[in-house]
């Protein structure tokens, strides 16, 4: 009897380590996450004609404030009326301050994954400056007009949205290949984060704009550690009103992507769960079974 308890024992130790992923090594990169392959996408698609309507207004402004002529649109990006929206990138909205607990917390990868403020920006033209449309998401609503930012300066901020194969670049250089996890935040403070989690070590990315540099005292493109930037954006941080979510707490639902699916955890762990208690029950009769064969 004892050998068939044991036997029964390994087993299901063999099942739960089968049916059980490592969320650990859970991997992502925004560069993967597709807005075609997203829930947003239809709701965001629906702003073509006037993405394109606003992008004229603004190449019409610039020339008549005299700045022009500036080219908002391009063929790379929108052709016969309808915007490449297979280009679009997922930036994630953390406040410089909330940046700050999230990552002295350590659950950047989870807050990136789970949070319902980001932004798609829609690359729209890189021919006299940089410009894109950015749909911003607030909890499943959309904006737009008012709230949808074009953005023209060429700014080297934006690289790591026209120029992606600079974060592999840079990443290269430090020695950092097949990265676990890189995403892209946007801590509203002129510039773009890149978040790289690689073999148990958190680095940041900082692309900035023009004078953002002797602020910050961040360099465009080096590599830094989780502490370096913690100094930074230790800053910004306030007293934070209890459950208020720009101060981390991040108790947020998810949003679901294609490329980011935080739901995905609690189904794994009920599909175990419930794989392991029909396993056992299985085993529990089947024995019983035994025993009644030798009475």
């Amino acid at each position: 009897m004892k050998k068939k308890h044991l036997s029964v024992y390994v087993l299901l130790v063999l099942v739960f380590c089968l049916l059980v992923p490592s969320f650990a090594g859970q991997t992502y990169d925004y560069r993967k996450d597709k807005l075609t392959e997203s829930s947003d996408y239809e709701k965001v698609a629906g702003y073509n004609d006037e993405i394109i309507r606003v992008a004229k207004e603004f190449e019409q402004d610039a020339e008549l404030s005299g700045a022009g002529p500036k080219t908002f649109i391009t063929d790379e990006y929108v052709r016969d009326g309808r915007v490449d929206f297979t280009k679009s990138v997922k930036v994630c909205l953390l406040g410089p301050d909330e940046l700050y607990h999230i990552a002295k917390e350590g659950t950047m990868r989870e807050s990136i994954l789970s949070s319902i403020f980001y932004t798609w920006d829609i690359p729209l033209s890189k021919e006299t400056g940089y410009s894109a449309a950015r749909i911003n998401t607030n909890d499943g609503d959309y904006f737009t007009r008012s709230n949808m930012a074009m953005y023209s300066l060429g700014q080297t901020e934006y690289d790591p949205i026209f120029f992606p194969e600079k974060v592999d670049a840079i990443l290269e250089r430090n020695n950092i290949s097949n990265a676990e996890f890189i995403g892209l935040i946007s801590p509203r403070t002129n510039m773009l984060l890149v978040y790289v989690y690689n073999n148990g070590k958190e680095y940041y990315i900082p692309f900035m704009a023009a004078g953002v540099e002797e602020t910050t005292g961040f360099k465009y493109g080096q590599l830094y550690g989780r502490g370096e930037i913690m100094k930074v954006f230790e800053r910004y941080t306030l007293p934070a009103p209890e459950g208020d979510i720009q101060h981390g707490d991040m108790g947020l639902p998810a949003v679901t992507s294609a490329a980011s699916s935080p739901d995905t955890t609690l189904v794994y762990i009920i599909s175990t769960a419930l794989g392991i208690l029909v396993l056992g029950a299985l085993l529990f009769f089947r024995m019983r079974a035994g025993r009644a064969t030798h009475l």
